[in-house]
């Protein structure tokens, strides 16, 4: 575990804790935020406002690679998104370093260190890098509390949140958000068979969506009135197909 304290400042708190603002990694996660507090006895770090959390995957050469997407706290301004957050309104958690009774690590245990996000997270697919930014803040994915571990030798690759997606363009998807070979967190998933109202109108969608790099995308068929449109792939805009 590595801390990079905001302007390399410490707050000591007396009996071996301390405070930071900053970055804390540990292992491919990296954690951005604010009053992280360490305490001695419990051995862990208390995170109860965390800005973003984002993962690294190996590259040829040892090297790593920043995933595109980040889980992040819900911009409190889209009231979609702290409703669907519940009432989880800021990002939360505890990394767990070692058994309190092996903080010197002398008995290995390859489970730690450990992370519970007891306030889940949300993914915005607003960057760039997501079909050239043709998504804004209300196509996000919300992620329930969870728990991971083995944080240092843990494959964010291989790591699996289920959640739900949630935009304008189709219902609430309910569907496991995962790294994808593209560098960016998304899925793919299969309609029910009766589909999946497109815009909250009366056109509907069937068959196979994906969601990655090259945006919201599906290939099936479009139902509208007495049309149908069959495409290998369609690309889900904000406001069309």
């Amino acid at each position: 575990v590595q801390i990079l304290p905001k302007n390399n400042e410490v707050t000591m708190l007396g009996e071996r804790d301390f405070k930071f603002n900053g970055t804390l990694v540990s292992g491919n996660f990296e954690f951005v935020g604010s009053n992280f507090t360490f305490n001695y006895d419990s051995f862990r770090i208390d995170l109860p406002e965390i800005d973003s959390i984002c993962f690294y995957l190996a590259t040829e050469g040892g090297k790593r690679k920043k995933v595109d997407n980040s889980l992040q706290t819900v911009n409190q301004e889209d009231s979609s998104a702290v409703n669907a957050m519940g009432n989880f309104k800021q990002t939360s958690g505890r990394l767990y370093i070692n058994d309190p009774g092996n903080k010197s690590a002398r008995k290995f245990d390859a489970s730690y260190p450990k992370f519970d996000a007891e306030t889940g997270a949300i993914v915005y697919f607003d960057s760039k890098k997501v079909l050239d930014g043709a998504y804004d803040k209300s196509v996000y994915y919300v992620i329930p509390p969870f728990k991971l571990d083995s944080l240092n030798g843990a494959d964010p690759a291989a790591i699996v949140f289920p959640g739900t997606l949630y935009s304008d363009i189709l219902p609430p998807i309910q569907e496991a958000l995962r790294v994808l070979p593209d560098n960016s967190m998304g899925f793919d998933h299969i309609t029910p068979s009766e589909g999946y109202t497109l815009y909250g109108g009366t056109a509907k969608f069937t068959n196979g969506l994906s969601l990655n790099a090259e945006g919201l995308r599906g290939a099936g068929n479009i139902d509208f009135l007495t049309s149908t449109l069959e495409a290998e792939d369609f690309v889900f805009y904000m406001d069309s197909v």
